[in-house]
């Protein structure tokens, strides 16, 4: 709202693989932007002549703004716990921090994430490539005899749109059979 205030027009872009990915930033960069607020700052080859803010992921070239994870996840699980779930699931990148909070504060708010409900991966470019959709088959493999999880938390919304798509397409219903969280 303030960035329009300011007379500003805020500009969303999100890719969906990595490649070209040099091409497509410089295509950006070319744009005459006033600045730029980005998840990637270190997608950047060069330092631009405005002003840049990474959001969560640090570029000792530019300012980062870190929102507080523990925080963010509590007011998730509480969310979910309004809601009567109990067991959730978790597709994430290993090492990330957030799920730290996540596995801490969980018994918390009564709810479960059994190891049969943690999909964890490496690297950057399964994020964004079609085999995201794959997680919820792998999910649900993992759940086989077991109980299975009414919320997913995914981590990141390019995930979460793509788990979506998969989850309608093998029959089941949202919110109705899951509820998914990108973050």
């Amino acid at each position: 709202h303030e960035i329009k205030q300011n007379g500003y027009i805020p500009f969303f872009v999100y890719h969906e693989d990595y490649e070209d990915l040099h091409a497509k930033t410089n295509m950006l960069l070319s744009m005459g932007l006033a600045g730029l607020i980005t998840i990637e700052p270190n997608s950047l080859p060069v330092t631009p002549e405005f002003p840049v803010v990474g959001f969560c992921y640090y570029d000792d070239r530019f300012d980062v703004v870190q929102p507080d994870q523990k925080q963010a996840i509590r007011k998730i699980l509480a969310h979910l716990q309004e809601n009567g779930h109990r067991y959730v699931a978790v597709i994430g990148h290993a090492g990330d921090m957030r799920y730290n909070h996540f596995f801490n504060l969980l018994n918390e708010y009564g709810l479960e994430c059994p190891q049969h409900c943690c999909i964890f991966f490496s690297g950057d470019r399964i994020l964004f490539n079609t085999g995201s959709q794959n997680f919820f088959d792998q999910l649900m493999q993992q759940c086989q005899n077991k109980e299975r999880p009414t919320a997913i938390i995914t981590h990141n919304d390019q995930i979460a749109i793509r788990l979506m798509t998969r989850i309608q397409q093998q029959g089941f219903s949202i919110p109705g059979d899951f509820s998914i969280i990108g973050y």
